[in-house]
């Protein structure tokens, strides 16, 4: 549940660890959203994942993803999307 009260689907990370058992409270507050719960910072939380610290990150997915066999960069995704398509000028 995030702080806004909306359900979100979370990787399991550390940090989602805790904030599930609410030992994620924020230590300040500016007050950027109307409504919130200050179970903890979703602002801060996303943008220490953004920045690859999922100790104190948030990272939301898809409902499906757990569908996910492998991670593929943006490169070899268009490879495999256009592989085997004839190109003609």
């Amino acid at each position: 549940m995030s702080p806004v009260g909306l359900w979100g689907n979370a990787l399991p990370t550390s940090f989602s660890e805790k904030a599930a058992r609410g030992e994620m409270k924020p230590q300040s507050c500016d007050g950027c959203l109307k409504k919130c719960s200050r179970r903890f910072c979703i602002i801060q939380a996303l943008i220490e994942a953004r920045v690859g610290n999922l100790d104190k990150g948030l990272v939301f997915a898809g409902e499906n993803v757990y569908r996910i066999e492998e991670i593929l960069s943006v490169k070899d995704i268009f490879a495999r999307f256009f592989s085997g398509l004839d190109y003609r000028d």
